[in-house]
């Protein structure tokens, strides 16, 4: 029968997680094969290339061809620690993110949109990833940045920003073009709301210095109570949505000349879920630190009480005898043994010459005496 090329996955199909652009089976399979030292290796080599990054004509490309051996080596996908395949797209965003050339490279904004994706799995910190990318102008001219954003919006229900994204993208003339025409038609197919053309960046820009992102987690129950507040009032001032700000309590000192301020660097997921991690109350968990535990002194004192022996440990048993073997090596040999019952007066016994010693039969003689055989009997001849 001949062998399938996936049979050394076997073990690894049910764990293996798919990618989107798909794997090299050649690859997988040759890495499987290698030993972790040759993948420590190979890891190595990528970070010394990462190390040296001032003198590549293209470090994006070095970040890509890492990712891309990290997701071949490791099918079970890279959301374990030991893959690695965080830090690394964290360092390629970061890293990349001060070139102006790849503001608009699609390789560059497809790999923000996969992280946002992959390692977002809160919706406020994926809106956050989205929001940052829009301020600091990442993906303003490619449409797989619109069109994930506004898939995003439409699922929180938040259809008029979809609609006011789109338009957007649409007047920036994104290409590619026709892929924002097809997602306003099926928006339109959808709703029939009509939103007016405010211009996105309006909604994008205020804001103020946040302390951490993905601070507010609130947004839906404030925008309910704006519009209870706005019905009550009859005011007829039009409110930036709370999907776009960061604070709705400091409104007058935004500044205007400075929309991005505070958003010019992105914090590592791990910092990020660290600092809006809120503790429970009241519930231990494993692993948690609760600091020193204040203690009863339950424990007598025993100091000038003397112990009772219930059971002494040299009462029928003999005492160990260490001797100690030298061996060809220079390296010496401690055997616990009781060598002064095997090895009598420095002669050695065997298991048998041992047991014979305990009968008393060592010593005895043995005395083998001849008898004489007697003749066979001569056979009957029977006469007939």
């Amino acid at each position: 029968m001949k062998r399938s090329a996936f049979e050394p996955l076997e073990g690894e199909k049910e764990n293996a997680v798919a990618l989107v652009g798909g794997r090299s089976l050649a690859r997988v399979v040759a890495l499987r094969a290698a030993a972790p030292r040759e993948l420590g290796a190979m890891r190595e080599q990528f970070e010394s290339r990462l190390a040296s990054l001032d003198f590549e004509g293209d470090p994006l490309a070095v970040f890509l061809e890492y990712i891309a051996w990290i997701k071949d080596a490791v099918v079970q996908g890279g959301m374990s620690r030991a893959s690695g395949l965080l830090e690394v797209t964290e360092r390629c965003l970061m890293y990349c993110q001060g070139e102006e050339r790849y503001g608009n490279d699609e390789r560059y904004v497809r790999l923000w949109l996969e992280y946002a994706w992959t390692f977002c799995g809160d919706d406020a910190d994926r809106r956050d990833v989205y929001v940052f990318m829009f301020r600091n102008g990442i993906g303003s001219q490619v449409a797989a940045y619109y069109d994930q954003f506004s898939k995003w919006l439409y699922a929180m229900g938040k259809t008029e920003e979809c609609l006011q994204l789109l338009r957007t993208a649409q007047a920036r003339r994104v290409q590619p073009e026709n892929l924002i025409v097809r997602r306003l038609g099926q928006l339109a197919q959808s709703t029939s709301s009509d939103v007016d053309g405010t211009a996105m960046a309006q909604y994008f820009s205020e804001s103020n210095p946040p302390t951490i992102l993905s601070r507010r987690r609130d947004l839906l129950q404030q925008e309910h109570r704006e519009r209870q507040l706005q019905s009550q009032s009859g005011s007829t001032r039009t409110s930036s949505s709370g999907i776009f700000r960061d604070d709705d309590d400091d409104d007058d000192t935004n500044d205007e000349t400075t929309p991005h301020k505070g958003w010019s660097f992105l914090r590592s997921k791990r910092q990020r879920d660290k600092e809006n991690r809120a503790l429970p109350q009241g519930v231990i968990e494993r692993g948690m630190n609760l600091g020193t535990l204040d203690t009863l002194d339950n424990t007598v004192s025993t100091a000038g009480k003397t112990k009772m022996a219930i059971f002494h440990d040299s009462l029928g048993r003999s005492d160990p005898v260490y001797t100690t073997l030298p061996s060809c090596d220079d390296k010496s040999e401690k055997i616990d043994c009781n060598f002064a019952l095997v090895y009598d007066q420095d002669e050695e016994y065997s298991i048998e010459m041992i047991l014979a010693v305990s009968r008393g039969l060592l010593a005895a003689g043995y005395c083998h005496k001849r008898r004489r055989l007697k003749p066979a009997a001569r056979p009957v001849r029977m006469h007939t």
